[in-house]
């Protein structure tokens, strides 16, 4: 009759529990990471957005509702803001996706390192 190796199949038990749990933190942190993203991308689209609308307010294609903002925008027309911003506003762009890139690069390096050394007691 063959005998059962009860220290083994419970190794065997230890080493796949082991594997699962680093596999579901892995998981969880990749979807962490990518919700992250998705905040910061949302952020930035939204705060991209509202800069758009304040500044084709201020060139005349939209409305202002006060005569003070009408001034306003009037006078960073008349010095010239308004055409000096449609210039260069790609470099705006580039500057801003970069630093958003950056800010993204450094937190996901920053919650891998984080991760690892968390999940390093059942790897080892």
């Amino acid at each position: 009759m063959p005998t059962i190796n009860l220290a083994y199949i419970a190794e065997l038990v230890f080493k796949y529990a082991r594997m699962a749990a680093y596999a579901f933190f892995l998981s969880s942190f990749w979807l962490a990471v990518f919700t992250m993203w998705s905040s910061f991308v949302t952020a930035f689209l939204f705060f991209y957005d509202k800069v758009n609308v304040l500044l084709n307010s201020s060139s005349g294609a939209g409305v202002a509702h006060s005569d003070y903002i009408s001034m306003m925008f009037g006078v960073l027309n008349c010095i010239g803001f308004t055409a000096a911003y449609n210039e260069t506003k790609p470099v705006f762009i580039s500057a801003i996706t970069f630093l958003l890139a950056r800010i993204l690069f450094s937190v996901t390096l920053k919650s891998y390192n984080y991760v690892i050394n968390s999940i390093k007691p059942l790897v080892s």
